[in-house]
């Protein structure tokens, strides 16, 4: 501040200069003839520091008075009592002194218009400008101290009242960085470029039209100052999409280059996206899933500078304080026309703004939100007793600060209808299945107003139906159930009824009965005769005859009826080369019916057993045409065959379990036996389980 003290030392010793030169006035005449004839003093207006110091002076030139006018005389109070320039011209106005040093020290002028007033030389004094010395220092911690001295003290007449703070960066590019009120000639500078050289200087205007500027001063600077943390105002949702919208003010830091959104995501902060600019003060969370739960955000806001991070990112505030969305849930009493809301609590406001109430809103059909109910920050439940059939209303929470700031909760909508009969309802099928369990399906109208469904059964030796299942509803048309109580033989009745949302049982559906297939058997002659498929809404087009073999069904039924024919007559004879096991279904085949879909459905199974066919030769003739002891056997288990030949001694000489490895006369040693009478003993079961045993003798003869 040396410059300073110096230039007000100088201000002072004019000022003294003025006082006694007045003092020689002696009377108010002769300082009239003074103001006659003695040119006026010169008033100065700019003073620029030119780069290599140099300083540029800009004054009004004096007007012209009664004396003649000699010269300016232009003097610098660091060069001595000698001016450094004269000026002939009374018009002058300006001058460039070189050599100055105005880039080191601040330089104080004032200029000497010397006039002949009848001979008398007379001198009037401007009062001293001086040049704008600014520097800077690097506060080491982003900041840069700016410090300056006026170009006079008071403020020179026509100069702006503000100061310009102007930054060059980068090279060529000056910028108004800040405007001080005159007074104050110190600024701390928030250093915003990742790196570089940057210069200052300092202007002010006058109102002449020229300006004044200081000396250019920079340095290497680094930003090294994270953004403010940002201040999070409130997060909302639309009433419209039910996308969050959360909002926050503009960053305090200058040179923020954009916002961080984080959220929330099973209990773990995620970076969700990013905004640019400074002056993005909101985003809309188009994936949010306000509309099922409360939704969590907070922002942090980064600056264009690269951290040495691996990997690298931006220098970046602290997130912000968390904000929370109200979540709105409700339950609709249709039977009590009521519905009972509960809420979430708003999460985020606080201090000096806190949370002071909740309001609900209503929105009735076509009409506007209104405010229903006005309720304390510590509620969270509300009950809505008014509802009209017929009607659709909309519901929101709106959470209220102290400053006035809104948050909406989700948005809900009911249509208020009463518990209503569905477009269709329709017990489908009813099929018996292989794993003994009869499987119901029903087609039932899901947007009806239905608490449950309930399954009606009759067996076939009960006298009424009875509530066998009751089903909650779900979001689908189609719904199956399985019935494992089906042990009785004889036809099974269902029906299915709708529980509404008064609880009131009513909609059954017409009653579905089952095929009941029985089986007589008559040796090798199966007749088949069911009952008929009741329940379709389409027509019955035909029924399936399906026969299974050793417990496998072909993809093809054996025949087909007509829908008014059930009976038929399945003759086995040629299937003797089978196990022996055969087992039946009937399958009812419906045509396309009103809803758009056709169904089938099955009996139950009948099985039946044939007795088993065996044909034992009675001799063989070794080295003959019937050289081999083998039976021929039908309808039995193949796993179970086994034969054994004893001799007359009732040893066993041979045994097989492969009914096509027959006995050859061959002895126990191998070798061939004699002519005789050998015992021979088959076993084998059917696919019931039943043991079969036949024994008896054959001859074994020789052919020489």
């Amino acid at each position: 501040m040396k410059q300073l003290l110096l230039f007000i030392f100088f201000t002072a010793w004019f000022g003294s200069y003025g006082i006694a030169k007045a003092n020689l006035v002696e009377n108010e005449g002769a300082l009239e003839r003074l103001q006659n004839v003695i040119i006026p003093p010169v008033d100065f207006t700019c003073i620029r520091v030119l780069p290599n110091g140099d300083v540029e002076l800009d004054w009004i030139p004096a007007a012209a008075g009664g004396g003649v006018f000699v010269e300016y005389q232009l003097f610098s109070v660091q060069s001595g009592v000698l001016p450094i320039a004269t000026f002939g011209n009374i018009n002058t106005a300006n001058y460039t002194h070189t050599g100055a040093a105005a880039n080191v020290n601040a330089v104080n002028y004032y200029i000497a218009t010397v006039s002949n007033c009848n001979g008398v030389m007379e001198t009037t004094y401007s009062d001293t400008i001086s040049s704008i010395f600014m520097e800077i220092n690097d506060l080491g911690d982003g900041r840069v101290f700016i410090e300056w001295n006026p170009t006079h003290q008071p403020q020179l007449t026509g100069e702006a009242s503000n100061y310009k703070i102007l930054r060059e960066y980068p090279a060529g590019n000056w910028q108004v960085r800040k405007s001080i009120p005159y007074g104050e000639f110190t600024y701390r500078d928030t250093i915003d470029i990742c790196s570089g050289f940057i210069n200052y200087k300092i202007e002010v205007d006058h109102s002449a039209g020229c300006k004044s500027e200081s000396n250019i001063e920079g340095g290497q600077f680094q930003d090294i100052i994270n953004p403010y943390i940002p201040i999070l105002s409130h997060a909302t949702v639309d009433s419209l999409s039910q996308n969050v919208t959360i909002y926050w003010n503009q960053n305090q830091s200058s040179d923020t280059y954009g916002y961080i959104i984080l959220k929330l995501v099973n209990g773990f902060w995620e970076n969700i996206d990013t905004v640019y600019g400074i002056g993005t003060t909101s985003y809309t969370d188009l994936g949010s899933m306000a509309d099922s739960q409360s939704e969590t955000y907070a922002v942090a806001a980064f600056d264009s500078c690269i951290v040495n991070n691996v990997p690298p990112n931006y220098q970046t505030s602290a997130a912000s304080s968390n904000h929370s969305t109200v979540f709105l849930e409700s339950t609709l009493n249709i039977c009590e026309l009521s519905m009972s809301f509960n809420w979430t609590s708003y999460v985020g406001w606080g201090g000096t703004d806190p949370l002071t109430g909740y309001e609900v809103l209503m929105k009735k059909g076509n009409g506007y939100y209104e405010v229903i109910a006005n309720l304390s920050a510590q509620q969270a439940g509300y009950k809505y007793s008014s509802l009209q059939l017929d009607e659709t209303y909309c519901f929101m929470i709106r959470a209220v600060s102290a400053s006035g700031l809104y948050a909406y909760s989700n948005r809900i909508c009911k249509s208020i209808q009463p518990p209503s009969n569905p477009n269709f309802h329709y017990l489908s099928m009813a099929s018996h299945l292989l794993s003994d369990e009869l499987a119901l399906e029903f087609y039932t109208d899901h947007t009806a107003n239905a608490l449950a469904y309930e399954v009606y059964k009759k067996g076939p030796t009960d006298f009424d139906f009875t509530i066998v299942s009751t089903i909650q509803p779900t979001t689908d048309d189609f719904y199956v159930y399985y019935d494992a109580e089906v042990s009785e033989r004889g036809v099974y009745e269902y029906k299915v009824g709708i529980v509404d949302s008064c609880n009131n049982s009513n909609q059954i559906t017409p009653i579905t009965k089952t095929i009941y297939l029985n089986l007589d058997t008559d040796g090798q002659v199966n007749t088949l005769s069911w009952t008929d498929y009741e329940g379709f809404s389409g027509l019955k087009t035909e029924y399936r005859i399906y026969r299974g073999e050793n417990g496998n069904y072909g993809t093809n039924p054996i025949h087909v009826n007509a829908p008014g024919v059930r009976t038929y007559t399945d003759d086995l004879s040629s299937e003797l080369n089978s196990e022996g096991g055969f087992c039946y279904r009937i399958e009812a085949v419906e045509s396309t019916n009103q809803f758009g879909f056709s169904r089938t459905a099955f009996s139950n199974e009948v099985c039946m057993t044939l007795d088993p066919v065996i044909f034992v030769p009675s001799a063989i003739i070794l080295n003959g045409v019937n050289r081999e002891f083998k039976p021929v056997i039908k309808l039995y288990d193949f796993d179970t065959y086994q034969m054994e030949i004893f001799n007359r001694w009732g040893e066993n000489i041979f045994t097989t379990n492969n009914i096509n490895f027959g006995w050859k006369g061959t002895a126990a040693n191998g070798g061939e036996v004699s002519d005789g009478i050998f015992v021979y003993r088959i076993t084998f079961n059917d696919v019931d389980g039943k043991r079969y045993e036949k024994t008896g003798t054959v001859a074994v003869l020789n052919k020489y």
